[in-house]
């Protein structure tokens, strides 16, 4: 009955070139369409790609015109939908002789008795199917390419299969695989870039051979890779590193993930086990064989982003260590953070300081959301005083027993342990958990600090009831724990007052750092880069709600193989524009992981926020994931040479697509014209998918829209959404609110900004008392807008971290809203504060904690969005008198910064006119060296401000200050005195004082001519005949180019552009005086110019 896989080959079949998807046929029917569709020349695939030429499908599930059959329509209008006598009818005659003309695959010798038995079994139903039209055959396809083969190597002597990746195949009988001189067999396609097949058994020499792919039945074959046939009788063979790499890597996945379903068995075995005993079940995991220790070269150098983390929980009774928790939240943790970022490292914390009330009473959940938390954090901290805290008790106050009771259940669903310890406090459990190592993994690093007894006698006789043991029996608990602790092998100190626990724990945990990420042995700067980027969208992944519609949107944005320029995602500032992308890419690397995916999160780091490093980190992590060359650019030269390096790299990047996701162009830095996007291409390769995000800045969305850009808008949240939201975001943070307070959140209009409502969370989240918290979201919600609640956030930050009221944070906060591109944190802010009695340990703390709310542009702190920068205003520097103030320290500081820097350019000049400071100014830009160094094309529209205000508010002859400052100009200056005439008549010519201008110009003039530079004083004429034109002195306009057009001639040659261009001026000239400009060429004071094309006259 059935033909062999050659004798297919040898025809090309009445079902050449068609592709079919069996659709929901019962399995006997799939496999036997399947054997008669390979028999003759068609192919068949597992899934309805657009490869896919007909679908069958069963009769009445077509005329039933099913959902299923009409998507698959839809996605792809031209495909056929027939029924199962469709593939019967047209190989009912070939059938017959495919019967007879059979013959074994290359490495067999007969057909197997049960083909045999199935195509007899078919030969019935074919009989009785109804005859149609032959298919037409496709046109020519292009040549395959294949780009990878797994496994890379395989014995000689054959008889094995093999994964064949590569683009262009086109499924069917003409479709040959040969791997050296053996021709593949057995196809099973997937798609047109994928397929299985298997190589016969052979003997051919051992090494390397050429896998080739060929659509014409080995007529042509298109692009190979290396294949490596290896010696099946030697006892070993000798793989490359990048084989044993990759080999080794699946087995450490493999590993992990047996560990992992090993665990979820046991925390499933024990949880049954102790529903039915009562008891804590004997099974327990095998302990890891001990590791070699590795050297800290080797150990710290190369951590993933989520080794380079440090998640600490800090474990205490709630009520008498509110000091002690302040101080490390305060204090402790912003000065490590500090020191983390210098060693690229994020450092967080877990501190349910809303305690075990209200808002977990309804669902009992506190105890599991704890030992989940300790689960999850890698440091563990422990405190201890007097009190035991919250546990199942007959002493004095029981009617937290019910819920507790109820919690210990919840919890023990999860961490059956429980069971054994149901009579013990909250903190206890936390702290057994890491002492009994009864969490999941290895031993946590922990430190434990017990109070010293005497210190109630400091505490206020109204409040000592809070700081002393809820009776004996929990008493006696306590020191058992204590002792448990002191024996643990843990590190245990005691201390008398909570600052002195501060400073234990940030000297602990300061060696630790130093340990486990030594200083020396640090990130590159591309690797730091890197770090920063993952860190972000890793934080931006962390609380999300998916909008399926925008995905979709994105989806059919890469699909589309015909775009060519970006697409835009556009909304108000806080809408999500940054979360959406980066949990779009995660989600399509996990989809497509083919792809090459770059993304680019500006203001992350100093350096992101420049266009050239930006196009310089693209090609950097295309070259990388390609391994092709990265171009030898500059970045001068980057901008030039990226879009036809892009081109150049599609090649490479065969099978794959490129997405290249850069997000908040907005905040890129506008210095050298940045925003009007004259560096950005304004179109790209097919296969490249470029995304971006902006606020609704003008300049960049009517750029894009220029362009053709699709344009996609984020709307506001629903008020389902933001409940969700919220929901999601507390459960990251271990926290609970009631009902009543989330629907009271998300009913709010303003909470339908994702920022106004991740600010209020955040706020809410850091807020150290329970009883209050109903109050504190009232008054979160009474703010009307963004920058109304980032005002109650300063009030809380002065709280916080200026309890002695020295102003802080207000000094800290106007210094960068009253500095024009705010401040440099270590050369300009952290002087300024220091200067206004405020050292590093008391700013220190603060930045730390609001760091979020800035963003660095090339080292320079400024503030994250318009809101903050609002809140600021209106909270420190609305009074002019404040903030005169604040400008005038900021002018005194710049003042004094030795010679002309960019910075002192974009700051002082600025400080001055806020403070009305007109003298300062004009002495400041009539100064040679500072105009010199303003007058560029970037800068130079400043300058055109800044001397139209000194003219507006002063009597000052610009013209006669510039002329006195130039006559007594030096030539110990790097500038040429004639230059920098010149440069100074243009400012005024661009400027439209013609005056002035031409005053400068007979003075440069004068200079060129007195240094024998002849070309130079030429370029000085040509811009004074330019003035004589337009001021309609057109005669001795005439002149003067005239005069011109001899010298260029004499200095340069008839041919050169500079002739042409004053011939040029010329004419305007005549132009305007109406006359004809060959009347007037025998006029002319020389004899070799012609004119292009025309006989001189």
């Amino acid at each position: 009955m059935m033909a062999s896989r050659c004798a297919a080959a040898a025809g090309e079949g009445v079902l050449h070139g068609m592709v079919f998807f069996l659709h929901d046929l019962p399995a006997p029917s799939k496999r036997q369409l399947g054997q008669l569709v390979a028999e003759h020349g068609g192919a068949t695939l597992s899934m309805p790609c657009r490869q896919v030429t007909h679908v069958v499908a069963r009769a009445e599930e077509i005329k039933a015109k099913s959902f299923k059959l009409q998507s698959l329509l839809y996605k792809n209008p031209a495909v056929q939908i027939v029924p199962e006598s469709f593939v019967l009818e047209r190989t009912r005659n070939a059938t017959k002789v495919s019967r007879r003309a059979a013959s074994p695959p290359p490495s067999c010798t007969a057909m197997t008795p049960a083909v045999a038995a199935a195509g007899d079994a078919l030969a019935a139903v074919v009989a009785a199917a109804p005859t149609n039209e032959v298919a037409q055959r496709p046109a020519p396809h292009p040549l395959p390419i294949v780009t990878l083969v797994l496994p890379a190597t395989g014995p000689n002597t054959g008889d094995f299969r093999v994964a064949v990746f590569g683009l262009h195949f086109v499924p069917g009988a003409g479709a040959k695989i040969r791997f050296g001189p053996v021709a593949a067999y057995d196809y099973e396609w997937h798609s047109d870039t994928s397929v299985i097949c298997s190589v016969p058994a052979c003997v051919v020499p051992p090494g390397k051979v050429a896998v080739q792919a060929s659509n014409d039945n080995g007529r042509h074959y298109g692009l190979p890779v290396d294949f490596v046939f290896y010696d099946a009788g030697a006892a070993r063979f000798s793989h490359s590193v990048e084989q044993k790499v990759t080999v080794l890597r699946g087995q450490l996945q493999n590993v992990g993930r047996a560990i992992t379903n090993i665990q979820r068995m046991e925390i499933d075995l024990r949880t049954q086990i102790a529903q039915l005993t009562n008891i804590k079940s004997e099974l327990e995991l095998p302990q890891p064989e001990p590791v070699a220790e590795k050297s800290k070269e080797e150990h710290v150098a190369r951590h993933t982003e989520f080794e380079r983390e440090i998640r600490v929980f800090i474990s205490s009774p709630f009520r008498d260590m509110k000091e002690e928790r302040e101080k490390i939240v305060k204090y402790v943790l912003p000065r490590l953070r500090k020191l983390c970022m210098s060693r690229d490292v994020q450092i967080s914390y877990v501190d349910l300081r809303w305690g075990v009330t209200g808002a977990q009473a309804e669902q009992a959940t506190m105890l599991l959301m704890c030992l989940r938390e300790v689960e999850k954090s890698n440091v563990f901290v422990g405190l201890l005083g007097e009190r035991y805290g919250w546990s199942i008790t007959t002493e004095g106050d029981t009617s937290h027993n019910d819920l507790l009771t109820r919690s210990l259940e919840i919890a023990a669903r999860e961490f059956p342990w429980v069971n054994e310890y149901r009579d013990r406090s909250v903190s206890e459990l936390e702290m057994r958990m890491i002492m009994n190592h009864l969490h999941v993994g290895n031993a946590k690093p922990a430190w434990f600090y017990l109070r010293d007894p005497y210190y109630i006698d400091e505490v206020k006789k109204e409040e000592r009831h809070l700081y002393t043991s809820e009776g004996p029996i929990t008493g006696r608990k306590l020191v058992a724990l204590k002792t448990d602790i002191t024996r643990s092998g843990y590190k245990m100190k005691e201390y008398f007052r909570p600052p002195q626990m501060a400073d234990f724990l940030f000297e602990d945990l300061q060696a630790y750092i130093n340990d486990k990420y030594p200083e020396g042995v640090a990130l590159s700067e591309n690797e730091r880069e890197e770090l920063r980027h993952q860190l972000l969208s890793r934080n931006l992944s962390r609380v999300y709600l998916i909008n399926e519609n925008n995905f979709l949107e994105l989806d059919k944005f890469v699909m589309n193989t015909t775009k060519e320029v970006p697409f835009l995602i556009t909304g108000e500032p806080g809408s999500g524009k940054s979360a959406l992308m980066a949990n779009w890419i995660a989600r399509h690397k996990e989809h497509h992981p083919e792809d090459v995916v770059v993304s680019h999160y500006i203001g992350c780091s100093p350096a992101s926020t420049s266009y050239t490093a930006l196009l310089l980190r693209v090609t950097r992590l295309i070259s990388e994931q390609l391994a092709i060359p990265a171009p030898e650019a500059t970045p001068a030269t980057i901008a030039a040479l990226f879009p036809s390096w892009l081109a150049n790299a599609v090649c490479s990047a065969v099978n794959k697509g490129i997405v290249i996701a850069i997000d908040g162009l907005n905040k890129l830095d506008e210095r050298d014209n940045a925003l009007d996007l004259v560096w950005f291409p304004s179109s790209f390769p097919h296969n490249v998918s470029v995304i971006v995000t902006t606020t609704p800045v003008q300049r960049i969305v009517h750029t894009m829209k220029k362009r053709n850009c699709r344009t996609l808008e984020l709307a506001l949240l629903e008020e389902g959404e933001r409940k969700a939201f919220v929901r999601v975001f507390l459960n990251q943070r271990a926290k609970k609110l009631t009902d009543a307070q989330e629907f009271r959140i998300a009913s709010t209009p303003q909470t339908a900004n994702p920022r106004f409502l991740q600010t209020l969370l955040e706020d809410i989240s850091v807020f150290g008392e329970h009883e209050a918290l109903d109050k504190r979201i009232s008054q979160c919600l009474d703010a009307k807008n963004t920058a109304k609640l980032y005002e109650l956030l300063l009030r809380r930050l002065e709280h916080d971290y200026d309890p002695d009221r020295r102003g802080v944070v207000k000094l800290f906060m106007s210094f960068v809203r009253c500095a024009r591109r705010g401040l440099n944190l270590d050369t300009e802010l952290a002087v300024l504060l220091e200067q206004s009695g405020v050292n590093a340990d008391d700013w220190t703390p603060l930045f730390i904690v609001v760091e979020e709310l800035f963003v660095s542009m090339g080292g320079v702190l400024s503030f994250a969005n318009d809101d903050i920068a609002a809140a600021v205003t209106s909270v420190y520097t609305w009074e002019q008198g404040t903030k005169t103030s604040f400008h005038e320290k900021l002018a005194s500081f710049f003042s004094r910064i030795e010679g002309v820097s960019d910075r002192k350019l974009e700051e002082l000049p600025y400080q001055f006119e806020q403070t009305n400071s007109w003298d300062k100014l004009r002495e400041f830009i009539v100064d040679v060296d500072v105009f010199a160094t303003f007058f560029t094309p970037t800068t130079k529209f400043d300058l055109f401000h800044y001397l139209r205000l000194v003219e507006a508010n002063t009597n000052c002859d610009l013209v006669q200050a510039f002329i006195e400052k130039l006559a007594h100009f030096t030539t110990a200056s790097d500038h040429v005195p004639a230059d920098l005439c010149y440069k100074v008549g243009k400012c005024f010519d661009e400027m439209s004082k013609i005056t002035g201008a031409e005053r400068i110009y007979f003075k440069a003039l004068e200079l060129y001519e007195a240094t024998s530079m002849p070309l130079e004083a030429a370029k000085v004429k040509r811009d004074l005949a330019h003035l004589f034109h337009v001021t309609r002195r057109t005669d001795k306009a005439e002149s003067t180019l005239k005069e011109l057009v001899i010298t260029y001639e004499k200095e340069k040659g008839p041919d050169d552009v500079e002739v042409a261009t004053t011939l040029n001026m010329l004419g305007s000239i005549y132009v305007d005086k109406e006359k004809c400009a060959f009347s007037n060429v025998s006029s002319f004071p020389y004899s070799s110019v012609q004119f292009s094309g025309c006989p001189r006259g």
